[in-house]
């Protein structure tokens, strides 16, 4: 019975969860009711109310999943593997995995990615992305002045580069597999944008 019930409160969410992506891809976050969520998910309001006190609980617990979900990959990135792994080999496991886990979860990351998307979402990917790059290289350069380039610049470009990279894939289709996207990334991070087109 509760096993019964465990996957009738999962499908719930899951209702609730399309419904939100779908109402958002439309008009965006703002002003979305718990009326109009529940009419889209084909449930009444006493449902969501059993999962979620009100919309931005809702968002914020969805967010949170997902945000979750990526830092914990994205904690396994070894900073010196990943700055001089060949280009000409497999990509990056860490961050094959990384957009596989996107992949996996396009519904979302495209939305709130997307134009419809909630900027502060995108600015906490950012953040996210930049915190992480920020501890393994102060790893590898203890002392930020002796590092060859400023280290927060450097942090501001290829977090900004790499943003930018999975928004246009998700813009158009996702019709790379994660394993090019990655090496296209892996690429502009290594050779930067003149090297990765042949030029010395």
């Amino acid at each position: 019975m509760t096993e019964k019930l465990d996957r009738r409160q999962l499908r719930t969410k899951q209702l609730l969860r399309q419904a939100l992506l779908s109402i958002v891809e439309t008009k965006g976050f703002d002003g979305i009711t718990v009326s109009e969520l529940a009419q889209a998910a084909g449930i009444n309001r006493g449902t969501f109310y059993l999962h979620y006190s009100d919309v931005p609980h809702m968002v914020e617990s969805i967010h949170s999943e997902m945000m979750n979900g990526l830092q914990a990959i994205m904690e396994e990135v070894d900073i010196n593997e990943l700055f001089t792994v060949p280009v000409t080999k497999e990509p990056y496991r860490v961050v094959v995995r990384v957009l596989e886990y996107m992949e996996l979860h396009t519904d979302y990351f495209k939305v709130t990615l997307g134009p419809k998307g909630d900027t502060s979402i995108l600015l906490q990917l950012k953040k996210m992305l930049q915190k992480q790059m920020y501890s393994k290289l102060t790893f590898l350069f203890p002392d930020a002045e002796m590092s060859p380039f400023p280290l927060d610049y450097l942090i501001a470009y290829a977090s900004s580069a790499n943003i930018g990279i999975i928004q246009h894939w998700f813009e158009t289709g996702c019709k790379l597999r994660p394993k090019e996207v990655a090496s296209l990334m892996l690429r502009i991070l290594q050779q930067g944008p003149r090297g990765s087109i042949g030029l010395s």
